[in-house]
């Protein structure tokens, strides 16, 4: 991946995650007479503003609605559906959320503790005070970092590393990784400034590692995945689910047409290399009817089918501003938040809000940079709640 793309997927995964982190879609094939739901992006996809769109919408216990619109693969004109498969980017933040508090909930982390309790390495980090393009210069920090602020992207991370800027989110793995962070330093005081990052969230997940002595992606497999029976969640997928990934699509010069994204960002392919590792802070693939079954269990207070992950409290907590007085950002444990919601958007597109009445909303698209992107999943909001207040009556 050039310089350039990195470029053009950091500023496009700012703008997604700004303008969809409170936000949700949805669709399913065009028929004679489309509902709502599937006439507020069919416009789009027609007029090749959005190559496809996958939405499901529910409650903790029940799937209301299944709805796609387009394709996977424009030029093969392959529909999309919701076992299309998807990378889902930055929605991996909240996974690392939840490892985190059922470590807690079984006294074994401490929020709050410095986070050289549970990694040494990390033990003498600077932060650095002036920096221009030949000179940078660092001092010790005054405070120690904890856990919560790594969760909170409030423990001054720069948003990855400059070995992952090169060579992909997913080339290290973690005490490689945690080396690294020596030299890479912090952009400001823990605790004192929200900045968004991977960092912070890859370091809670090493923390889950070295607690829990297995590696972060069998945690996960484990506590999460198999209890809500998720087949399809992974960092690596196998070669069904490759041929079954989604196209990620950007729009044209002339602003009338897509054009394909021939490699996902910062992910190092092909996705079935032997040398590629776990990265929570947006390594994760999905399908949209795996996914959902993640929601609806945050959704109904940490419980799933039967199967309790976390207390209502950890929920609450994740779920809630952690971000500090200091901050007018509303961000949790790997989730944003506001008034009546909380979820999580990805580089491209995809997207989930849990709203506190337990509607869950999840909305699967691979864009990045569609100028029409806002507009349509505005658009498709007003008919999702719509679709709500009907249910309701």
């Amino acid at each position: 991946m050039n310089h350039k793309s990195i470029k053009q997927f950091r500023f496009f995964g700012a703008i997604l995650f700004l303008t969809i982190s409170i936000t949700i879609s949805f669709v399913n094939v065009l028929s004679a007479e489309e509902p709502s739901i599937i006439a507020a992006l069919s416009p789009y996809i027609e007029s090749h503003q959005m190559p496809g769109v996958v939405s499901i919408l529910a409650t903790p216990n029940e799937i209301l609605s299944i709805d796609s619109v387009g394709y996977s693969d424009i030029e093969n004109q392959k529909p999309i559906d919701e076992n299309s498969f998807f990378w889902i980017a930055s929605m991996s933040k909240a996974f690392g959320g939840v490892c985190v508090m059922i470590l807690v909930e079984e006294g074994k982390l401490d929020l709050d503790a410095p986070i050289s309790t549970y990694l040494p390495e990390l033990s003498d980090l600077n932060v650095t005070v002036y920096q221009d393009n030949q000179t940078r210069l660092q001092k010790k920090l005054q405070n120690p970092m904890t856990l919560r602020q790594n969760l909170s992207h409030t423990a001054g991370w720069p948003f990855i590393t400059s070995f992952q800027d090169q060579f992909g989110i997913d080339s290290l793995p973690t005490d490689k990784f945690l080396a690294t962070l020596k030299m890479t330093g912090l952009d400001h005081e823990p605790g004192t400034k929200y900045q968004y990052s991977n960092i912070g969230i890859d370091v809670a997940a090493a923390v889950v590692e070295r607690v829990s002595g297995m590696p972060f992606e069998d945690f996960l497999q484990q506590r999460v995945f198999e209890p809500l029976e998720m087949t399809e969640t992974t960092f690596f997928p196998n070669e069904d689910q490759i041929a079954r990934l989604a196209k990620g699509y950007r729009s044209n010069e002339q602003q009338d047409g897509l054009i394909w994204l021939s490699d996902v960002s910062y992910m190092t392919e092909p996705f079935d290399h032997p040398n590629r590792y776990a990265e929570c802070g947006g390594g994760l693939f999905s399908t949209p009817i795996d996914l959902i079954k993640f929601y609806q269990m945050l959704a109904g207070g940490g419980e799933f089918n039967g199967k309790r992950i976390l207390s209502e409290e950890s929920v609450k907590l994740i779920s809630s501003k952690q971000t500090g007085d200091k901050s007018d950002v509303h961000y949790g444990f790997g989730l944003a938040c506001g008034d009546n919601w909380f979820g999580h958007g990805g580089a491209w597109g995809t997207n989930a809000t849990i709203y506190k009445n337990h509607f869950v909303a999840l909305y699967m698209v691979q864009v990045a940079g569609v100028v029409k992107q806002e507009e349509s999943i505005e658009s498709w909001r007003k008919a999702a709640m719509n679709f709500f207040d009907d249910y309701q009556k």
